[in-house]
């Protein structure tokens, strides 16, 4: 695990917004939180589509990952097809949203798998048959100037919410709420490659959280006209895959369920075990059987070759640390090599002539990382000499890792600092999250 300190740019400007903000506050009393009412509001639109089976009057949800709280509530049309409105703060932070799509009383889906229960294909499945049924897929929203913000063509299906599942277990709460877009493309492309590895499926064309998958029943009409040769074969073969975990002994909402859970309990042991195989080879079982009823009606186009499943195999291009995926993105703003990917909140109290102080909150973005050989000590010493720039001198330090995970570390850190006069005795906590 790699413990934390701040570029000295970022070190020193933080410490001096400490200092400014505890004396400001001091004589005023007042915290940035008085602006809250003054944030600029963005129309958002997100749309796309909702396939397992193609689900109709299903309830999609547009969800805050770091608190759940709902942002936006729609329903599926009857080709499975959503548009979700809501507003939010123009300058508001980025941060992982979820959209779910649940079944309710009036939700019915087109069964694609060979059956789906008692129904037989291109049959109808109604609500109570689908009752528990979640699907899911992720997005961020990151800031911007614009005026409305509008995501299309978002697909929501089997592979997604199970890659979904991975993102989830990899993350702590307190990232939820932190994170942007290209560390969440980063942590999709792994996720889709454990989920594509355990599943058998070699190729890798295709996007899964941004190239919709065909309803099985309908295959050649919901193939893209945009898509290569290749991606239509890998679009047809996970469609077939979708279809499959509706077709297993256990049904469809179970199936998904058994799945999941024995993906996380991969996650956490770190490999494939054979439990795992088991689950897959009753969903391999059920993608047969779906290719045989559809190749014998005709659904399979027949420009289209699906390759062979491989064996599953535990991804070695990825790191994997405490159950979850690290996140070590690269700054796309900077050029950095990963490094860059942490995000530090700065709390506290100060004490100025007697008098203490809440610090208001301070936010740095890009927060270096030093090797994990580094000892508190040694992280103490830097962080001494690097915060002694520029006239501030620090005293009597105590610097202490109350909690380290590969998402999260936090330091509780004293020391009387002097700066433009001022002196102060600190108590702070830092959070370093990604």
């Amino acid at each position: 695990m790699k413990r934390l300190i701040q570029h000295t740019k970022s070190l020193k400007r933080s410490f001096l917004l400490i200092l400014v903000m505890a004396s400001t506050h001091l004589v005023s009393g007042c915290s940035d939180s008085d602006d809250n009412n003054s944030m600029s509001k963005q129309a958002v639109t997100i749309s796309g589509s909702a396939i397992k089976g193609t689900l109709n009057s299903a309830k999609v949800e547009a969800i805050s990952a770091a608190d759940m709280s709902v942002l936006g509530t729609t329903q599926t049309n009857n080709e499975g097809e959503y548009t979700l409105e809501f507003e939010k703060n123009a300058d508001q932070d980025s941060g992982l949203i979820l959209i779910k799509v649940s079944a309710d009383e009036d939700t019915e889906m087109i069964c694609d798998a060979d059956k789906c229960g008692s129904v037989n294909n291109g049959d109808t499945v109604t609500a109570s048959d689908l009752s528990g049924l979640e699907l899911m897929t992720t997005l961020t929203l990151d800031k911007s100037t614009n005026s409305t913000v509008e995501v299309t063509g978002l697909p929501v299906n089997s592979l997604t919410t199970a890659a979904t599942e991975v993102i989830t277990n990899s993350l702590g709460g307190s990232v939820l709420s932190t994170l942007t877009g290209p560390d969440l493309s980063k942590l999709q492309q792994d996720a889709s490659e454990v989920v594509l590895s355990s599943l058998g499926v070699s190729d890798r064309s295709l996007d899964i959280f941004s190239s919709k998958i065909p309803d099985a029943t309908k295959i050649e009409a919901g193939l893209s006209a945009s898509f290569s040769n290749q991606q239509k074969n890998t679009a047809t073969q996970l469609s077939i895959l979708n279809a499959a975990f509706a077709g297993t002994d256990d049904g469809l909402v179970n199936e998904l369920s058994d799945y999941l859970n024995a993906l996380k309990g991969a996650l956490s042991s770190g490999d494939f075990n054979s439990n795992f195989s088991t689950t897959i080879q009753d969903i391999q079982a059920a993608y047969t059987e779906a290719y045989d009823i559809l190749n014998g009606a005709g659904g399979i186009p027949s420009s289209v070759t699906i390759a062979d499943f491989t064996s599953i195999t535990w991804p070695s291009n990825i790191n994997f640390e405490n159950g979850g995926i690290v996140i070590d993105i690269k700054d796309p703003n900077t050029g950095g090599d990963g490094t860059g990917s942490w995000t530090l909140t700065i709390t506290g109290k100060a004490t100025v002539n007697g008098i203490q102080i809440d610090i208001p909150e301070v936010k740095v973005q890009n927060v270096a990382a030093v090797p994990s050989s580094a000892n508190t000590a040694d992280i103490e010493s830097a962080f001494k000499q690097q915060t002694e720039v520029g006239g501030i001198t620090v005293q009597n330090v105590s610097f202490n890792i109350t909690e380290e995970t590969s998402t999260k570390v936090v330091i509780e850190y004293s020391a009387t600092i002097t700066a433009s006069g001022i002196t102060q005795t600190q108590n702070l906590i830092y959070t370093y999250t990604r």
